[in-house]
């Protein structure tokens, strides 16, 4: 099912770059998922759903999604039980594809993205490929395209080798830590996604005029189907899913049949006004949604949206009693008189539940108030209170009251490193489950080495090619007397504070990022 990644012909890959590789694969589920398709389709994977988490904002674009689904998955992995996870892109733009695959994509393929795509066969295998395949042929089976797999945790444990110097006239050894059975798997963004909102549109038509055939029956639930099964085959837990910009329906559709989603959102003066429009949506988001289901229901659909009860509803007798007493005056057995029997009542949709709010990237610089970040964060953190919170609970898509509690504390210790004064940060309300501070040149290294911030470890900011360390490192490689690369005793010394400050700074990330599984993992 997992083949090694192809490497473009001729290319001497260094024994660095022979590590690298292998941290990917290329997984092909089409063989196996023929297998499992019958069962699939009998709803034999209904009884164990994985788990469905979404990073949207409406409509809104460069608010964070894509590094909030970076970092939940990571941390599902990470820190968390799981051994896969599987992430997928709604967006045109291969975003999340990019972080995850950049460092292989530079130093492999020349960064190519469609050469890695065209030597390992994946070109067209996309997360619309998948949908697709759903319209054609009268069994209408979905297909679930090829994946990218790759291990994060190996990928972030690679240690480049010492370098040689004037001092230090041979190299030291490079670190492979080997593989970790820890799998991201990554169905791909197609260009053309919004292909599928005019799916969607014309199965909303016909449904509404009762002229849906069973194809048209299926586009609705097609996206969450094909990333169940998907799951189901792979035997993953939890599904990531990053959003792009827009209001189509393939974003609708793609949060209302999620288990949970959050709201990433940056601090400026865009934010507000996207709360207010989210939570004047929800409620008529939720009413379609709620139609949508009741549309779509049936024996003759194999696709459906997922429901509270999954089982099918046994239809009830009205009034047992009456056709007891009939046929007992009658002298004959009850099962030789028709029941009056009640159609059985309309499926109840599951909606999904509100994580919180993600809010990026806090800038804390000594004693330089962010003025306008505060201006954004009161008037935002209003509007949760007074608009968002509200409406989710309206919509019976909200979390218990505590369970937005227990992210207060974390935010406030954020907080803390903010000036005091008039321009002090507002206290946070339940809804806001995490703040992240301004990442700066983390993020220069995050993607150098498709490593998400929270896990950089400090091999990452000594390593070749950091800029802002460039002369922190030569100071090191001209002193015969101290270790190159530093360990992490040394590390620990005042001669080395600004990695200290960066590991101190990853730390308060990653501790952030943490609330993401206990969101999670707490109330799923």
């Amino acid at each position: 099912m997992s083949s090694p990644l192809v490497t473009p012909p001729g290319v001497v890959l260094s024994p660095e770059n022979v590590a690298l590789v292998a941290c990917f694969s290329v997984t092909d589920l089409s063989v196996l998922h023929r297998i499992v398709n019958r069962s699939y389709t009998t709803q034999t994977w209904r009884k164990h759903p994985s788990k469905l988490i979404s990073m949207t904002a409406k409509g809104a674009g460069g608010t964070g999604k894509t590094t909030a689904a970076w970092n939940a998955s990571a941390e599902l992995l990470m820190d968390g039980k799981e051994d896969q996870v599987l992430v997928t892109n709604l967006d045109s733009q291969p975003s999340l594809e990019e972080r995850l695959l950049g460092k292989v994509i530079h130093n492999v393929f020349n960064d190519d993205f469609n050469s890695l795509l065209a030597l390992n066969n994946l070109t067209g295998s996309t997360i619309l490929s998948g949908l697709n395949s759903c319209l054609a042929g009268p069994e209408f089976r979905l297909e679930p395209p090829k994946l990218l797999t790759v291990d994060p945790v190996r990928l972030a444990g690679l240690r480049p080798a010492t370098r040689a110097g004037p001092t230090r006239p041979t190299a030291g050894p490079f670190f492979d830590p080997g593989d970790s059975g820890k799998r991201i798997h990554i169905m791909l963004s197609d260009e053309n996604i919004s292909e599928w909102d005019h799916q969607l549109s014309t199965s909303s038509v016909l449904r509404n005029i009762g002229a849906a055939g069973s194809i048209h029956k299926a586009v609705p639930g097609a996206l969450y189907s094909l990333l169940q099964m998907t799951a189901y085959v792979l035997g993953v837990t939890y599904i990531v899913m990053d959003m792009g910009p827009g209001n189509g329906g393939l974003n609708r559709i793609a949060i209302m049949c999620s288990d949970a989603w959050f709201m990433p959102l940056c601090i400026d003066n865009k934010c507000a006004s996207t709360i207010a429009s989210f939570a004047s949506s929800l409620p008529t988001w939720a009413t379609n949604y709620v139609q949508t289901v009741w549309q779509t229901a049936g024996t003759d659909n194999k696709y459906p949206l997922p429901v509270v009860h999954v089982a099918d509803a046994a239809p009830t007798t009205a009034a047992p009693e009456a056709p007891a007493a009939a046929a007992a005056s009658l002298g004959i057995g009850l099962h030789l008189l028709p029941s009056i029997m009640a159609p059985p009542p309309p499926p109840t949709p599951r909606l999904p539940k509100f994580l919180g709010v993600v809010f990026s990237r806090l800038g804390v610089r000594g004693a330089v108030r962010p003025y306008n970040q505060y201006a954004a964060l009161l008037r935002s953190q209003q509007l949760i209170t007074q608009a968002l919170i509200p409406s989710v609970v309206a919509c019976n898509m909200a979390l218990p009251m505590p369970a937005y509690q227990q992210c207060l504390q974390p935010i406030l210790n954020t907080f803390a490193q903010m000036p005091a004064g008039a321009q002090a940060a507002p206290n946070p309300v339940p809804g806001v489950c995490n703040i992240l501070r301004e990442f700066d040149s983390l993020q220069y290294m995050s993607e150098r080495e498709s490593v998400p911030v929270p896990f950089l470890q400090q091999h990452h900011f000594l390593s070749p090619g950091g800029d802002e360390y460039g002369q922190f490192l030569e100071a090191l490689a001209a002193n015969p007397n101290l270790p190159y690369p530093p360990d992490d005793a040394f590390l620990a010394l005042p001669t080395t504070a600004s990695a200290v400050i960066l590991s101190a700074k990853v730390a308060n990330i990653r501790g952030m990022t943490r609330i993401f599984l206990r969101m999670i993992t707490d109330n799923l």
